[in-house]
This record gives C-alpha cells, sequence and structure tokens, in this order.
C-alpha cells in the first residue's frame, strides 16, 4: 500500500513516488504509448534504478483479485488463466509455477517494471501469506526476482514442501 511505502521510505531515507497510470492499458500499443509519456517513462526509470522493491503477491482467487475488485478483468478471465497454467500475479504480471510469465495480451499491456528489470533491483522483498497462496509464492520464487520473502511459518512450510514435491515428479527414475 502506499502507506506501508511512505513509512519505509521515511524510515530507510528513501524516496517514494507514484506512477500515475493506469495498471493494465487497453491494448499493447496503447501501453506503449502510455509508457513513452514523459512522466510515466521518468517514474519508470526512476523504479529501475530503485535499491529497494516492495511486491505483493497475488493468487487466482477471483474473490480475492485486486483484478476483479477493480473491474480490470474479470472473474471469468481469471478463471481462463488459472485454467491455463497461470498461479500469480506480481508487479502486474501473471506467471506460472514454473515461475516464467504466463503467455496471456494482459502482460504486454501493463504499465510497469518487466521481470528482467525487477530482477535487476538488488533488494527485492515479497509479502504474501495464507494457505491460498502457496502455488502463487513458489512460482514467485521461481521467477528469480525475489531476494526477501515474508511470510508466516506454516506458509513458509507449506511452500518448501510443495517445492520438494515438485522436485520428486520431475526426476526420472534411476
Amino acid at each position: 500500500s502506499s502507506d506501508l511505502a511512505r513509512q519505509l521510505a521515511h524510515k530507510l531515507g528513501g524516496q517514494v513516488l507514484y506512477l500515475t497510470a493506469p495498471l493494465i492499458a487497453n491494448t499493447p500499443n496503447e501501453a506503449v504509448i502510455l509508457r513513452r509519456q514523459k512522466s510515466i517513462e521518468l517514474t519508470l526509470n526512476a523504479s529501475r534504478k530503485a535499491d529497494i522493491l516492495l511486491l505483493g503477491i497475488g493468487n487466482l482467487d477471483p474473490k480475492s483479485s485486486r483484478y476483479v475488485q477493480a473491474a480490470l478483468i474479470s472473474a471469468e478471465q481469471i478463471k481462463v488463466l488459472d485454467k491455463e497454467g497461470a498461479v500469480g500475479d506480481m508487479g502486474g504480471l501473471f506467471y506460472n509455477i514454473d515461475g516464467n510469465l504466463h503467455p496471456c495480451s494482459y502482460n504486454d499491456r501493463i504499465i510497469g517494471l518487466t521481470m528482467d528489470e525487477m530482477k535487476q533491483i538488488p533488494n527485492t522483498i515479497a509479502v504474501a501469506l495464507g494457505k491460498k497462496k502457496v502455488n502463487a509464492i513458489l512460482g514467485a520464487l521461481r521467477t528469480g526476482v525475489i531476494k526477501i520473502l515474508s511470510t508466516d511459518l506454516q506458509t513458509a512450510n507449506s511452500v518448501l514442501k510443495l517445492e520438494s514435491q515438485s522436485r520428486k515428479s520431475v526426476r526420472s527414475p534411476e
């Protein structure tokens, strides 16, 4: 939230910049045009040089989706993303359990940093917890973006168990 960002910036002697743009453009072409707007371009360039990036990890539960709540994506569209293999979103970008970007038009329409740009920020902190977010957290960790995860013990153990199970299922028999 913006309050948390302000408090952290104050305590750490940093600065908060706000991106005054829609999260999702109507089309990929409109996203390109928006990203070229001077104020948006300046904010995105400053974000690329940040020392700390604070992220939330979202799952694809239509009941709690910020996209559905903001009427950016319908509950049905969220269900389709889930059926197609997306497990979560971070920084507005949808990804799968392997940590790869999910191939969908939403990722091309986001006004924000790319996964590769987020990976370049030295201190990337993600916050997420709860049983419903275990798949989303594992996928997010696998993107390579997150340096620090803030969660509770039960969620961390569930993520580790899922990671262990997925490693066992991809091993070939000896």
